[in-house]
């Protein structure tokens, strides 16, 4: 038996020491150097079929051993286990268990040949080691930095490094959650007067004192306003006159208000004018959530000039209002100094003495969404009321509600599904649930929502002691935190993390934020001169020069910073605000079994879909914008949400009636991305409008170049490879190669280093893909080779559509028939040319 050995960087005397081996006598060792000596060594024993092991030396070797499926043993020769995609509990890290983050992690430490090596790689292991794929307890985390096979003093680099890294985001996690030195008061008997902050915990009475502070300032005749952040909120308050939709009196006369409760998007209505112009109280409560929906694409059309808009408004209140509170549950010092930069006012931060938290158990570890559905079951099955959040796709979401639903309805137990997109419709479950959660609520085993309950949701359910959080990271960390205790009786708390791998870390700086706000938005002309990263160098510096874009710059950059370490970031937030902690593992078992019964349920959700889109049902092209801004307010049901997605799928594939199965597989295979990418490399001057749109065509029409020279060997994989590292795009105002715009723009990771899989995954955006095949051979002798062959169907197929799409366009052109509407989806899908006829 064989045994391949790499020597790591730190046998600087030689070969290590083979005869201090306690190798069995079966062995026959082959020491080696370097990764490209091990994988030609073992390429060898593969041809000869010849059975070795690769030895435990260093985490590279582990990690090829696995690449090449290749068993491991330790330095006795003995075997060891497989490697495990997660770990079990807090083991130690020794050398018969490993999990996939912590050979990536340990590689990376043991790569390591010198001091300066470790300064630089460290950033790469924080983060890691932060963001572990299963989530590393402080045990495991001290293991790999200790254990690693390298010299003391580069381990204790690493280790000083993470350290600080700790240190240095648990000062700012703080910064961001809490008041540097807020006051201490008792809130029965507190009422805030001038520039203050509450930033009370969650269910100390905040709803309740502001409520009250209104009704004074109302009495007073100093034209109070309240902003909340969305419309449920408003609800509890809709038979008042102060409420933003009370605007007429019974006569129809248009009501000028002495007060108002209204939200962000409604605030400016002419009913408030007398309030936005004399009144004297503000009243902001949930406000972070009010930045996050101001920055947000839903706040009007979601431009930077809405971004703007909103903020001045609000800027403008806070500047001229003698009394200014502002509420949040978890409102740090870094949100307080930016209003104060701003509106120039200095806030004074109140607390209580809490504690309301202590109590409170938070579950976390390598748990899956599954081992929540097994523990949900358990509970129902022992008679106990939960609550189950779950913030993915309604369709998945809905999948997994009717698995539990038809459990609990199994055991004689009542469930609920609260959609919080309903929030906003008159007389739904949601809406109901939203303005007296306790009553409505009240008396159901299972509460279900999704994507996760709104801001100012308060339930008192004695019996709810649980809460199951499914979290996909498209909530922000704050709201997912404040969900923890919308449930004011709740005594333990269970998440589990299944976040998508954003290939691309979102912007952290005033700055960065600001050039990718400008390359996703603006348009770039370039008639008169001049190249795109000086036109955006010069709006950039006009935008960066607006005091209130700076502030909604600022505001971003904190959210996408909580968003870029989303779950070290909820942990360590938690923790600080004082929920007991414990560290858990997933139940393998359990994860397949309810894995397959989701798995089965998603397939009815996505059969219900298909018959949607198969029915011969259709919104016509003049109603299609009105149902997607209702679908966008919330305002529409899962049905017509896929009759919309229908109707907009059909303009772009040239489907006039009922899709056929055929029809309906193309967009369940992505087909319509791959549309838009292929109208957008046409060259097609009306769909690159920003500096985004120009830098994704190029790179894209670079790769179509490549396929078009039909050349499929090894030495032109390694030559387009080379091309993409050195060809450059703008990015955030830099100039970057196209290798990071792939990743950034398109979601593709291309690894250099295996030219093969790096080029299917850039073809494969172009619908192409590259098969080896063993009947047509290239070379000759020990050079002959299977040949690789194009496959062009997908590509194909997506063709065939956009020429059906044009064709229809051109039909509804020369008839006069839906002209406006149609023209509006054609520039979308890129139909029309410059000129203004099919492409």
């Amino acid at each position: 038996m064989n045994v391949l050995i790499l020597s790591p960087h730190d046998f600087s005397a030689g070969l290590p020491d083979i005869a201090g081996l306690d190798l069995p006598d079966a062995f026959i060792p082959t020491v080696v150097y370097s990764l490209d000596e091990l994988k030609v060594e073992a390429h060898e024993y593969k041809i000869r079929c010849e059975k070795f092991y690769v030895m435990n030396t260093c985490a590279l070797a582990v990690q090829f051993a696995l690449q090449c499926k290749a068993p491991v043993c330790d330095k006795a020769g003995n075997a060891m286990y497989s490697i495990s995609s997660q770990r079990q509990g807090e083991q130690e890290v020794n050398s018969s268990f490993f999990t996939f983050k912590e050979i990536q992690i340990r590689a990376i430490i043991e790569s390591a040949c010198s001091t300066r090596d470790a300064e630089k790689a460290s950033r790469s292991v924080n983060l890691m080691l932060s963001n572990g794929g299963d989530f590393f307890g402080e045990k495991t985390i001290r293991d790999i930095l200790e254990k690693s096979v390298n010299s003391a003093e580069i381990l204790d680099v690493f280790q000083k490094s993470y350290a600080k890294y700790v240190s240095d985001f648990e000062k700012r996690v703080n910064r961001i959650i809490k008041p540097s030195a807020p006051e201490i008061v008792d809130l029965k008997t507190f009422r805030p007067t001038g520039a203050s902050v509450l930033s009370f915990e969650m269910g100390s009475g905040k709803s309740l004192l502001m409520n009250n502070e209104f009704d004074s300032a109302l009495s007073e005749g100093r034209l109070p306003m309240m902003l909340v952040p969305n419309i449920a909120l408003t609800g509890p308050h809709a038979s008042r006159d102060e409420h933003y939709k009370n605007t007429v009196d019974s006569d129809g006369r248009e009501i000028i208000k002495k007060g108002a409760i209204s939200t962000l998007n409604s605030a400016k209505i002419s009913s408030h004018s007398k309030i936005n112009s004399a009144g004297k109280v503000l009243i902001v409560d949930e406000v972070v959530k009010g930045f996050e929906h101001i920055n947000g694409d839903a706040f009007f059309d979601g431009t930077i000039s809405d971004k703007r808009s909103g903020f001045k408004f609000l800027f403008d209140r806070v500047k001229a209002c003698e009394d200014v509170t502002i509420c949040d549950a978890h409102f740090g010092q870094e949100y307080i100094d930016i209003i104060e930069n701003f509106s120039g006012k200095i806030f004074t931060a109140y607390t209580d003495k809490g504690g309301r938290y202590n109590n409170t158990k938070l579950n976390y570890g390598n748990l899956k969404c599954e081992d929540l559905i097994h523990k949900t079951k358990t509970d129902l099955r022992n008679n106990e009321s939960i609550m189950f959040f779950s913030d993915r796709k309604q369709d998945v979401a809905k999948s997994m509600h009717g698995e539990l639903a038809d459990y609990a309805k199994s055991k004689g137990r009542k469930s609920i599904l609260l959609n919080a997109q309903e929030m906003n419709i008159d007389g739904s479950i949601a809406s109901q649930a939203a303005s007296d959660p306790s009553n409505v609520l009240k008396g159901y085993s299972l509460i279900f929502c999704t994507p996760a309950v709104g801001p100012g949701f308060s339930a008192v359910l004695p019996e709810v002691k649980k809460i199951y959080i499914d979290c996909c990271g498209t909530i922000s960390p704050l709201s997912l935190i404040q969900t923890c205790q919308r449930f004011r009786n709740v005594e333990e708390i269970y998440i589990s993390f299944s976040l998508n791998n954003r290939k691309a870390m979102l912007p952290e700086s005033r700055s960065d934020v600001c050039y990718s706000l400008i390359e996703r938005e603006n348009e770039v002309d370039l008639s008169e001169g001049g190249t795109i990263l000086s036109h955006n160098t010069a709006l950039h510096a006009k935008l960066m020069a607006d005091p209130i874009l700076c502030a909604a710059f600022d505001f971003l950059a904190i959210e996408n910073w909580t968003r870029n370490s989303y779950k070290n970031f909820v942990i360590t937030a938690m923790k600080q605000l004082g929920f007991a902690l414990r560290f858990i593992s997933s139940n393998e078992d359990e994860v397949t079994l309810q894995s397959t019964k989701l798995a089965l349920r998603k397939a009815a959700e996505a059969e219900f879909k298909r018959s949607v889109y198969k029915s011969s049902e259709l919104i016509e092209a003049k109603e299609l914008l009105m149902m997607q801004k209702k679908a966008k307010a919330g305002l529409v049901d899962q049905r017509t949400k896929y009759l919309i997605e229908k109707a907009s799928d059909a303009s772009i594939m040239g489907v006039k009636d009922s899709f056929s199965d055929i029809d309906y597989d193309f967009v369940a295979r992505k087909g319509l991305a791959l549309i838009d990418r292929l109208r957008l490399a046409n060259g097609n001057p009306g769909l690159e409008r920003t500096t985004a749109d120009r830098v994704k065509a190029q790179v894209l029409r670079d790769i179509h170049n490549f396929v078009s020279r039909g050349d499929f060997t090894s030495e032109s994989f390694e030559s387009i490879v080379t091309h993409m590292k050195s060809a450059k795009g703008i990015y955030e105002g830099k100039s970057i190669s196209q290798i990071k715009l792939l990743k950034n723009y398109f979601m593709v990771i291309v690894d250099p280093k295996d030219h093969y899989k790096a080029v299917n995954s850039m073809i494969g955006l172009m619908g192409y893909k590259l098969r080896s095949d063993k009947n047509k051979k290239i070379g000759k002798g020990a050079d002959r080779k299977n040949a690789y062959v194009l496959d062009s169907s997908f590509r194909d197929e997506a063709l065939s559509y956009m020429h059906k799409a044009d064709t229809c366009l051109l039909d509804a052109t020369l008839q006069g028939v839906g002209m406006s509407a149609m023209i509006q989806d054609s520039h979308k899908s890129g139909a029309l040319n410059f000129e203004g006829v099919p492409a």
